[in-house]
Order: C-alpha cells, then structure tokens, then sequence
C-alpha cells in the first residue's frame, strides 16, 4: 500500500518478557505526531484487549507525550486521537 504508515506495539511484563506484538498498516496521516498519537490510541486498546490494565507507555513524539501528560488536546491534527487515548486508558492507574 502506496502512502502507508506502521504501527507497532509491543507488550512487555515487567520482567522484559513480550507478552503481545501487534502490526498495522494505516493510510498515512499528515504528520509523523499524529502516527505516533495514532500509534498511543492503537496500544491502549491493545492493552485493553489483553486485559492489562497497568501499564506504561512510551513513544517519541514529545508533542504527542506532553498533550497526553497534559490530560486533553485541542491540536487541530491529533487533538481528537489523543482525547480518545486518554478515555480509553481512563481505567489506568495513575502513575
């Protein structure tokens, strides 16, 4: 697929071990934040599927890390993407 974009997760237990992966392909977005916000979106409900329910999440985009530490996002791109992460992780402990 021309204009594609990858997710990837990976789950690990606490000791290192993977414990679930996932692959997608999606048609590519405007920027590379909203793969990445895109990608959050994707793993918690990964994790939601695998019944995990503490769990922490890592990624490189800091635009998209700060909205999430945030708690909302009004960005125009990924606003809504990183609104719906957060309603989905919202029976995730605080950390």
């Amino acid at each position: 697929m021309k204009n594609a974009a990858g997710l990837g997760v990976i789950i690990r237990d606490s000791e290192g071990c993977v414990i679930g992966a996932l692959a997608e392909r999606i048609p590519l977005p405007i920027s590379v934040a909203t793969v990445e916000a895109l990608a959050c979106r994707r793993a918690v409900q990964f994790a939601k599927d695998l019944s995990i329910y503490e769990a922490t999440f890592e990624g490189d985009a800091e635009i998209v890390t700060n909205a999430l530490r945030a708690g909302a996002s009004n960005h125009p791109e990924f606003g809504l993407v990183i609104n719906d992460s957060l309603a989905l992780a919202s029976g995730f402990p605080l950390l």
